[in-house]
């Protein structure tokens, strides 16, 4: 059978904060007091420069310099999901500037991508999804284990684990009071300008 894509989708907001994260985590940004002022930059599409939009350096040093070739440097910050779902990292650049012209037709390609998935999991409810995974692909053994009354909420397979974490310091959790997170999303600028460049 012909292979098909499956994902999982993120908040945008949770997704924009944890990718800067992993930056600072890497040292391509310094963290303390300045990092609102960073993160309000690359998120925002009216204060990112547009030679940032571009194919840069910068995009060399991520494991997958193609995740750059969507939107530039800053759009690793800005509408991430959908430009990867529209499939604007396999374009030229031409016809990527095309599509992102227009949001709305950028925004109907991803959706006509995703519908196209046999699947599609939420972070955010990230059990839920995998019981509907384990149902959509008929694999009732481990559905009646791991998501039905009988088994109690326990499942090995559905249990998280990291060896590493995306946060400078490994022991911070992304959500929750004093999560990671929640430091972005106190500053109303940074936190409207977060949703200003992930609106689609």
């Amino acid at each position: 059978a012909r292979p098909q894509p499956i994902t999982f989708l993120r908040d945008p907001i949770a997704r924009t904060a944890s990718q800067f994260e992993h930056h600072l985590s890497r040292e391509r940004y310094q963290g303390g007091e300045g990092r609102t002022e960073t993160l309000l930059t690359l998120v925002s599409p009216q204060r990112c420069h547009q030679l940032e939009r571009r194919q840069t350096e910068r995009c060399d040093e991520l494991t997958n310099p193609l995740k750059c070739r969507a939107n530039g440097w800053c759009g690793i910050f800005q509408n991430q999901q959908v430009e990867i779902l529209a499939g604007a990292m396999s374009f030229k650049s031409a016809k990527a500037e095309s599509l992102r012209r227009s949001s709305d037709q950028l925004l109907c390609t991803a959706r006509e991508n995703l519908a196209s998935f046999p699947f599609f999991g939420i972070a955010e409810h990230y059990r839920s999804s995998m019981c509907l995974f384990f149902h959509t692909f008929s694999m009732g053994g481990i559905f009646d284990e791991c998501c039905t009354s009988a088994s109690g909420g326990t499942c090995a397979i559905l249990d998280i684990h990291t060896t590493e974490n995306s946060a400078r310091d490994s022991n911070r959790k992304s959500t929750g009071k004093g999560g990671y997170i929640s430091q972005y999303v106190e500053s109303p600028d940074l936190l409207a300008a977060m949703y200003d460049g992930n609106r689609l």
